[in-house]
């Protein structure tokens, strides 16, 4: 005897039964692209608070820087407005801006008298207290006496005089800023005993001319009588930075200033932070650089996100979003199935149907075809069925007899009715098999 087995499981019968499939397959892509897009969404909202972050002390620093350049145009303007500003003046006059709540990194402010021994107007309109040490230097070149110097606590020079032009630095950037009449910034240039400890210190300077007109743009010998010195701040470029980045108050973030390019840690001039994960070889998920360029100074400014500001992008709505779709491309694909299996067994009916009706006209053929009266009792709904023979031999047309027991009852003989009774109760009790009798109608 051979048996055989059938799988069971789904089947496709037609094409539409391949839906649920297709919808899953573009709906799951959909649902990725979308949570993916707010993904980077939320990505980008948090790189541009990061980015804005680095843009606010950059701007910050290169305005400080700014004003700081307008401070020396201010005491340039005193030495402008008077023939002779005595160191009185002088200090009355730059305390107010060292004194200043935007005087952070301003470590002193100075005026350097130009001198040349062979120019007797130059020497002549020097304060009397260095009069002396004027008079001992060296005739053989120029020079740039400190006359004036107070510094951020409010101590003024000693009665030491200090020539700036001791310093090749500060001299080249002097005569520069003379003969094109600017302000320069100058690198640390090591100011001899007022130079801060631990200072990455800038000198930003300016000249000073006697009057507007008749300028020179020239410190040759015979035409540097117009120049009468130079005004210069000190500036301590980690401090600057350092007030910067405190009042935007960016704990979050590690800032980074460096001179010129990055790339070599000899550039580092400040760190608000310790990289503590990149020596442990970790990085962060943030990082951004902007180069500020003053007084044809340039520093490069780096940032680097710290885990306080990272722990912020928690990607709460694109997870959001990714498991709606996720839960959405399920359903979709669930209810595509409900439906295809709905219109399966709606099908598999109407073949049912179709099969029960062939042989109901198979069997009402038959019937018919024997020229017996045929009919059928539903116990449980009551409910007979007569074959049209059964009422054409009694003399009746198709529908003058009704579907129910009592159409038949009614017609059977009175002398027969007992008998026809006691056989029906008997096969309905089960003491008969069959129910089976003869009687007139």
């Amino acid at each position: 005897m051979k048996r055989t087995t059938r799988a069971v499981g789904w089947h496709v019968r037609n094409w539409y039964e391949l839906l649920p499939w297709l919808v899953l397959v573009f709906s799951l892509p959909v649902a990725y692209f979308v949570w993916n897009a707010e993904r980077n969404a939320e990505l980008n909202v948090h790189q541009n608070k990061f980015d804005y972050q680095l843009n606010q002390v950059s701007n910050q620093f290169f305005n400080q820087l700014n004003q700081y350049e307008q401070s020396l145009y201010a005491i340039n303007g005193l030495f402008d407005s008077s023939t002779f500003v005595s160191e009185a003046e002088f200090n009355a006059f730059v305390s107010e801006i060292l004194e200043s709540k935007f005087s952070n990194g301003l470590n002193r402010i100075g005026f350097a008298k130009f001198v040349n021994p062979l120019e007797p107007d130059t020497f002549n309109r020097a304060d009397s207290k260095f009069r002396w040490e004027i008079a001992q230097l060296d005739k053989q070149s120029t020079h740039a006496p400190v006359l004036y110097l107070v510094e951020q606590d409010g101590r003024y020079q000693s009665e030491r005089m200090y020539d700036a032009f001791d310093s090749k630095v500060i001299k080249a950037g002097f005569e520069y800023s003379a003969l094109h009449n600017q302000v320069v910034l100058l690198n640390d240039v090591g100011w001899p005993a007022v130079a801060a400890e631990d200072c990455e210190c800038l000198t930003m300077a300016m000249p000073v001319f006697k009057s507007l007109k008749g300028k020179t743009s020239k410190l040759d010998k015979g035409q540097n009588g117009e120049i009468e010195g130079w005004v210069f701040l000190q500036l301590n470029l980690k401090t600057i930075f350092k007030s910067v980045v405190e009042n935007n108050n960016t704990q979050s973030i590690r800032f980074s200033l460096y001179r010129g390019a990055i790339g070599n840690l000899e550039n580092l001039l400040y760190e608000s932070e310790p990289d503590v994960r990149g020596q442990q070889g970790a990085f962060p998920k943030f990082t951004s650089k902007q180069q500020v360029e003053f007084l044809e100074q340039k520093w490069t400014m780096l940032a680097n996100s710290l885990p306080l500001f990272e722990k912020k992008l928690n990607y709460k709505q694109s997870t959001i979003l990714g498991m709606f779709g996720l839960l959405l491309a399920i359903a979709l694909t669930v209810v595509m199935f409900l439906a295809i299996a709905r219109i399966r067994a709606l099908d598999s009916l109407r073949h049912v149907n179709k099969r029960l009706k062939f042989s109901d006209d198979r069997w009402r053929f038959a019937l018919e075809g024997s020229g017996d009266g045929i009919w059928d009792w539903d116990i449980e709904t009551n409910h007979v069925v007569y074959s049209k023979f059964w009422k054409q031999m009694l003399g009746y047309g198709e529908d003058e007899i009704g579907p129910t027991l009592d159409e038949w009852q009614s017609r059977v003989h009175p002398e027969d009715y007992a008998n026809v009774i006691e056989r029906l109760n008997a096969s309905l009790k089960g003491e008969k098999r069959n129910y089976s009798l003869e009687c007139r109608l």
